[in-house]
C-alpha cells in the first residue's frame, strides 16, 4: 500500500467513524455505512464494488452490525451511559470493518 492510499483509507475509515458514532446501532444506517465505506476503500486500490461486494466483507458487515445491533439492545436501558456505548460501539466496529476491507483489497 502506498502513502497515498494509506491516507486516503485513513479519511475515509476516519469519515465513516464520525457517522457510524452519530447514528450509534441504528442497523440500517450503520449498514449503509459500513457499505459505503468498504466501497470507497476498494475505490482507493481500484476495484469497483458498488454493485458486488466480496461476500465474506458482507458477512463481516451484517455480522458486526447486528452485533452492535444487540448492544444497543442490552445497554440502552442505563441512562446516559447506554448512548456513550452503543455510540462508541459503532464506531469501533467502523474501524474494524475499515481494516478488513483494507487487508482484503490491498492483498
Amino acid at each position: 500500500m502506498t502513502s497515498s492510499q494509506k491516507r486516503q483509507c485513513e479519511s475515509i475509515i476516519s469519515n465513516a467513524k464520525i457517522k457510524a458514532g452519530a447514528v450509534g446501532s441504528n442497523f440500517s444506517l450503520l449498514s449503509t455505512i459500513l457499505t459505503d465505506m468498504v466501497v470507497e476503500i476498494g475505490k482507493v486500490f481500484g476495484y469497483n464494488v458498488r454493485n458486488n461486494i466480496p461476500s465474506d466483507l458482507k458477512v463481516e458487515i451484517f455480522s458486526y452490525t447486528l452485533g452492535s445491533s444487540a448492544n444497543r439492545l442490552l445497554t440502552s436501558w442505563i441512562p446516559g451511559v447506554g448512548k456513550v456505548v452503543n455510540h462508541a460501539s459503532a464506531a469501533m466496529v467502523t474501524e474494524e470493518v475499515g481494516s478488513h476491507a483494507i487487508e482484503y483489497f490491498n492483498s
